[in-house]
C-alpha cells in the first residue's frame, strides 16, 4: 500500500482519505506472498459515518481503534457535506473528494480478488445460504459468488479456494467463491473454540482480502486484535462492513441509484427498517459537532 499524505483529510481529529475511489483501488495490491514471506504488508480500511463520529466523541476505546486503521473512508454523504463546509469557511485546505462507502469498496475488492484469482472471506454476517450463487454486479459484468460456508473445509481440496470458472455462455458470466464464517455466537465475548475455528479456516484459505462484519465497535476491535495474525496468513486487506454484504447479497434492498446520487441513502434505510430512527438521532449531535468545528478559533 503506497503512503501519501496527500490523500489526507484531516475532519474531526481523524484523517480519511481524501481522493478518489479509483485512487485508492491503484494502490492496492491483491497478489497474494509466497508463504514463506514475513514482511508482506497489509492494509486495515475501516468506515466511518457520522453516526461513529458521534460515537468515538464517547467512546475512547473506539476513537483510538478508528486511529489505528491504516486507512478511513467517508462513509457517509454527512462527512462529505461537513468538509465542503468547512473547506468554505477556511477550516480544510481542501474537501473530501467523494464519499466511498462500504458497499461499494466491498464490490470493487471482490473484483479485484477475482482479477488476482485469489480468496476472499467474509467473517461475520448470517443467514446467507451456502451453496447458492449470488450475482454482485460490477462495472465491467457480473460475477456469481457461491458462498462456501468454512465449516466445508476439508484436509482435502480438488480445487484451490477462489479458483474461477466461466458458465460457458456467450456472456460468460464469471463464478467464484467467497468463503463465509459467521464469526462468532456473541461478538463481545467469543469463545475460545470458536477463535481457534475461525484461525484455523483463514489458516487453510489464506484469504487476500477479509470483510469483517460484526458491527462497531466489534469488527474494529477484532481486526487490530488479529491484524498481527492476519498478516502471517497472508492477508492483504482488512475491510469492515458493517451490514454492506446483507445488501450485496440480497437480504436487504439498496436505495436506488439516484436517491444515493443525492446523500439519501440513509432515508431509504430508515424507511425500509424504521428501527433506526433511534440511530438517527446521533445525526442531531454530528451536526452540532460540525458547527462546533466550523466556528472553532485557530
Amino acid at each position: 500500500m503506497k503512503k501519501n499524505n496527500d490523500t489526507k483529510v484531516k475532519i474531526f481529529d481523524l484523517s480519511f482519505f481524501g481522493s478518489k475511489k479509483h485512487q485508492l483501488l491503484d494502490s492496492i495490491n491483491l497478489q497474494k506472498p509466497p508463504r514463506q514471506a514475513k514482511n508482506s504488508p497489509i492494509t486495515v480500511i475501516f468506515t466511518p459515518n457520522p453516526e461513529h463520529i458521534v460515537q468515538s466523541k464517547s467512546d475512547v476505546e473506539f476513537y483510538h481503534l478508528l486511529l489505528q486503521a491504516d486507512i478511513r473512508i467517508p462513509d457517509g454523504i454527512g462527512l462529505i457535506v461537513s468538509s465542503r463546509l468547512l473547506f468554505l469557511l477556511g477550516k480544510l485546505p481542501k474537501p473530501l473528494a467523494e464519499r466511498i462507502t462500504g458497499v461499494d469498496l466491498s464490490t470493487s475488492l471482490l473484483h479485484l480478488a477475482w482479477q488476482a484469482d485469489t480468496t476472499a472471506l467474509l467473517v461475520g454476517g448470517k443467514d446467507y445460504q451456502t451453496g447458492k450463487k449470488y450475482t454482485v454486479r460490477i462495472h465491467l459484468g457480473d460475477i456469481s459468488y457461491t458462498v462456501r460456508d468454512v465449516e466445508q473445509l476439508s484436509g482435502s481440496r480438488t480445487q484451490a479456494p477462489g479458483k474461477k470458472s466461466t458458465d460457458g455462455s456467450k456472456n460468460g458470466l464469471v463464478y467464484h467463491e467467497l468463503w463465509w464464517s459467521g464469526g462468532f455466537a456473541d461478538v463481545s465475548r467469543p469463545t475460545q473454540t470458536e477463535v481457534a475455528r475461525l484461525h484455523a479456516a483463514i489458516q487453510t484459505l489464506r484469504p487476500a482480502v477479509v470483510f469483517v462484519a460484526f458491527g462497531a465497535p466489534y469488527q474494529e476491535r477484532w481486526v487490530m486484535q488479529e491484524k498481527e495474525f492476519l498478516r502471517q496468513n497472508g492477508v492483504r486487506v482488512v475491510l469492515v462492513v458493517g451490514g454492506a454484504f446483507d445488501m450485496l447479497l440480497g437480504k436487504l434492498p439498496r436505495a436506488p441509484r439516484w436517491m444515493r446520487a443525492v446523500g439519501l441513502e440513509w432515508l431509504f434505510r430508515l424507511v425500509r427498517e424504521p428501527w433506526r430512527w433511534r440511530r438517527q438521532r446521533a445525526l442531531l449531535v454530528y451536526v452540532w459537532l460540525t458547527l462546533k468545528e466550523a466556528f472553532r478559533r485557530g
